[in-house]
């Protein structure tokens, strides 16, 4: 009843007052025009005053409805059928029809743009009900005045055409005000709406003389709708659709008297419907998909955005901004003393702070924990940045008043001015910077500096391997008995975009200093096992294992690879080194874990240890390969050749494999030969080609006897 009270009252009309003797004249306009022109058979098909009524009453109360009495009666007086006695009571039937419309659309709580269903078939239902209870009144008036002489045709003809014209021009005036057609559904909307202005203006032709008058609605509600001059071609292109419509195929309802104008009056009804539902299922699910948006963009704590929220905003700017990232230093010492509770409305006050002091052209951002973002430009210079942080920075650590009691925070921030697509990696850095030197105080980001961060190279070969940038290349390793391929190594290259392609020593080293290492070697794990599993059967591949990798779930991981790829474990070699082996003191278990895959284990570099031969003793490797220094001194003194025999013994020893790296003379090929070793790789045989490139090596070279020398 409130809602209904203050809706009559109308003390805050949504519209402008000056609508109010607008729309009174446009009533008693139509309303004569609609006498005059759209009547056939004293039966008229369309009454636009009873939309126009509707929304007097809707936005503007008790005084619409005044105003809507007066012009009615305008139109008794001035219009081409008196209606005599029945004239008050007529005005009040107009009157309550509308009253009735606007008063069940409030109470129903119908949005005003019928964004719904619900607000759809709310919006049809008041119309229906009230013009059923005005057309009841007014037909019983012009009855009992002697004015009609049959209540069931008055109150058929009174209902059917304020029916139509409540849905045609209510319905719009209602949706376009309200919506200001937003979305991308905005043309479809249009050309519903001027789809109705054709059969409009179908309807005004059933006279015939009236195409002329077509053009006015035409291009007065596409200028309306479209809110732009564009529009009023659109209009105009619109009428000259309709006109030929109304002179051919609308003649058929005119020829039919009344029965064919009701036909036209359900066409309109059917179509102005239809397209407001149209409109409400679209809108709706514009809604929901900018609700589902805003919600992922939003940090439920703060209401502030959050990190997606931030970076699609970032999307969107071109120019160079600046970026601050705060932290706060010891929060989880702060979180645990005052309890999660505190702590969170702590994160809420260290949000409200930061948005007081953000600028208006600013975003204000929770990333993530207690980081927090504030954007600043574009149009802003690097110094004003700077300025803004050492204001946020002041203005946090000052005391903050949590559950009674007093926490004074130290804050860090790392500043940006970079491109967008940079800022927050550089911010992160400066941040990382600022904290590293001892919390308390801001870093900037140094510009040329950051590429060459370990955080931001270990991010940049992060992104890299995401995006397929890292590949295995592939080197065979040659049996030197049957000068057959026995297997190829596997070896990482990263395709830099600018840098172009780089080896391991330019990468490998970054990533075993973070966490990026086990994304690295499971990537080139299962890359390298689904290429052997387009290789002949007898060929295997070898896979390089860093310290870092050599974690208890290391075999699960092996054997996921090998399940995936669809080969078996003796078509796979880990490859791991002494100092890989000598600093993980879980490396036992993690050793009898592969062994019990079924997987070839190697030593790599062997020779270059103190306890080489002790460690493949103990650990029971399968393939012992000889370090590249060894082979590239052959034939100088005749040292390495006793040392190469000597390690080809201890392989013997322990029924190990023996291999040879960075082969790449003939007389060193001959010399491993000669001292028993099994097989060999380098440069000789080849250089490391890539997976596409390594069949076709397979399928012209298999044997060594058919290479160049």
């Amino acid at each position: 009843m409130e809602r209904l009270r203050s809706w009559f009252r109308a003390e805050a009309p949504s519209q402008p007052l000056w609508l109010i003797p607008a729309g009174a004249v446009l009533y008693t306009a139509l309303g004569i025009f609609s006498l005059e022109r759209l009547t056939v058979d004293a039966v008229s098909p369309l009454w636009p005053g009873a939309g126009v009524g509707l929304l007097l009453a809707l936005w503007f109360g008790w005084r619409g409805l005044a105003a809507l009495w007066i012009a009615d009666v305008m139109i008794s007086v001035l219009g081409p059928v008196p209606v005599g006695a029945a004239l008050p009571a007529t005005a009040t039937a107009v009157c309550v029809e509308a009253g009735v419309g606007a008063g069940l659309i409030v109470a129903l709580g119908v949005n005003p743009a019928l964004r719904t269903t619900r607000d759809t078939v709310g919006f049809v239902a008041a119309i229906a009900v009230a013009g059923a209870i005005g057309a009841a009144l007014g037909a019983l008036a012009l009855v009992t005045t002697g004015v009609g002489s049959s209540f069931f045709d008055a109150f058929g003809t009174w209902w059917l055409s304020d029916v139509c014209g409540a849905f045609l021009v209510g319905g719009l005036g209602l949706v376009i005000p309200a919506s200001h057609l937003p979305g991308a559904h905005a043309a479809l909307k249009l050309a519903g709406a001027l789809t109705l202005v054709a059969i409009t203006a179908a309807a005004l032709n059933l006279i015939g003389d009236a195409a002329p008058v077509a053009l006015i609605p035409a291009v007065t509600l596409a200028a309306v709708i479209g809110r732009g001059p564009g529009a009023l071609g659109a209009g105009v292109v619109a009428a000259a659709v309709a006109l030929p419509y109304a002179e051919s195929g609308a003649s058929g309802f005119a020829g039919r008297g009344a029965s064919g104008v009701f036909e036209l009056e359900f066409i309109l009804t059917a179509m102005t419907i239809t397209v407001l539902v149209l409109a409400a299922t679209l809108d709706a699910r514009d809604d929901a998909i900018a609700d589902l948006t805003d919600r992922a963009a939003t940090d439920e704590l703060t209401g502030l955005s959050n990190r997606f929220g931030l970076e699609t905003h970032l999307r969107g700017v071109t120019s160079d901004i600046g970026l601050i990232v705060f932290s706060i230093d010891r929060f989880r010492l702060i979180k645990s003393g005052l309890g999660y509770e505190a702590g969170d409305r702590f994160l809420i006050e260290t949000g409200s702070r930061l948005a007081s002091v953000a600028p208006t052209s600013g975003k204000v951002a929770r990333l993530e924990g207690d980081e927090f973002a504030v954007l600043h430009g574009p149009g802003a210079n690097r110094g004003e940045t700077i300025a803004l942080a050492e204001k946020a920075l002041a203005l946090l650590s000052r005391p903050f008043k949590i559950d009674g009691h007093t926490v004074t925070p130290t804050i860090s921030a790392g500043i940006a001015w970079t491109r967008p697509h940079e800022a927050l990696s550089d911010a992160a850095i400066a941040l990382h910077d600022a904290k590293t030197a001892g919390g308390g105080r801001w870093r900037l980001s140094r510009s040329g500096a950051h590429g060459s961060h370990p955080l931001r190279r270990e991010a940049q070969l992060r992104d890299a391997i995401s995006s397929g940038q890292v590949v295995p290349y592939f080197q065979p390793i040659v049996c030197l008995g049957d000068r057959c391929v026995a297997s190829c190594e596997a070896l990482a290259r990263w395709q830099h975009p600018r840098r172009g392609l780089l080896n391991p020593a330019d990468f490998v080293p970054v990533a075993e200093q973070g966490e990026v290492i086990h994304e690295l070697g499971a990537h080139m794990l299962q890359w390298a096992c689904e290429e052997a599993a387009r290789w002949p059967s007898r060929i295997s591949v070898a896979v390089n294992i860093s310290a870092r990798q050599l974690h208890p779930g290391l075999a699960e991981q092996v054997e996921a690879a090998l399940s995936d790829a669809r080969i078996g474990p003796d078509r796979l070699q880990l490859e791991l080194t002494e100092t890989a082996l000598l600093d993980q003191v879980d490396a036992d278990a993690t050793l009898r874990a592969l062994r019990q895959t079924g997987v070839t284990l190697a030593l790599d570099d062997f020779g270059t240890g103190w306890s080489s031969f002790e460690i493949a003793q103990q650990l029971r490797v399968n393939r012992l390969k000889i370090d590249r220094s060894f082979v590239a001194r052959i034939g100088e003194n005749g040292s390495e050749e006793a040392l190469i025999a000597a390690m080809v013994a201890m392989a013997r020893a322990i029924g190990a494999d023996i291999v040879a790296e960075g082969v790449e003379t003939l007389e060193q090929h001959e010399t491993l030969v000669g001292l028993g070793v099994d097989a060999a790789q380098g440069y000789l045989y080849s250089h490391p080609v890539p997976g596409e490139e390594l069949a076709e090596f397979l399928t012209s070279r298999a044997n060594w006897a058919h290479f160049p020398a």
